[in-house]
């Protein structure tokens, strides 16, 4: 599988993947309106979701609808990636407190009240937040900001795993795979370079 790895998965390669998936809905659309335009059937894909009385706007929507639901995978897996390399840093962090000063004396303390490795919370009085303390302790402002626009990436799996029947805020839902790399890209940086000039071991460290 592609992506079976996330902690090692390249954001890159995620937006690589979703480029060759848009690509063949492209085909298909072009494929769907031409064989619509000029009467003719429809190919064995497109027929199943497509009837030959379809206007050119439905078959728009239609793939429109497709492309975003890749989107939305794509940034899913770029979600679950970052959220590996964050975990089993923290694991290693929790377990080697004394080279990273305050940051891993409180995933410590985090880690101890999970019977599960698994269990310990991402956010909401979890691991991030004990970021966003060690960035504040420190006076370093910025990774707080940058974990906040992950956090909101964060949303985007909420409301996509408890059955989407919330309307997501307008700047999330025409959110792009692209700039949810960005987003994950920037905060892998922003952490690396707080534990340099701490003195702390890199980001991600296992």
């Amino acid at each position: 599988m592609l992506f079976s790895d996330p902690s090692r998965t390249d954001p890159g390669s995620i937006v690589a993947w979703h480029k060759v998936c848009e690509s063949g809905i492209d085909r298909e659309l072009l494929e769907a309106k031409h064989a619509v335009i000029h009467a003719r059937p429809l190919g064995t894909s497109a027929a199943e979701v497509i009837t030959p009385h379809s206007t050119l706007n439905q078959i728009d929507a239609y793939f429109a609808s497709s492309k975003r639901e890749i989107e939305i995978a794509a940034i899913l897996t770029l979600i679950a990636s970052m959220e590996a390399r964050i975990r089993l840093d923290a694991a290693f962090r929790s377990n080697n407190s004394s080279a990273n000063g305050f940051l891993g004396g409180r995933l410590k303390i985090l880690f101890a009240k999970s019977q599960r490795t698994w269990q310990v919370p991402l956010y909401e009085r979890g691991i991030l937040d004990e970021w966003k303390l060690a960035g504040n302790a420190l006076n370093t402002p910025g990774l707080a900001m940058t974990i906040g626009s992950f956090s909101d990436l964060l949303k985007i799996r909420h409301w996509t795993a408890h059955g989407r029947y919330w309307l997501l805020k307008t700047n999330l839902e025409v959110t792009t795979s692209i700039q949810a790399s960005n987003t994950i890209l920037n905060l892998e940086k922003q952490m690396n370079q707080f534990c340099a000039a701490s003195g702390w071991a890199p980001f991600p460290s296992r």
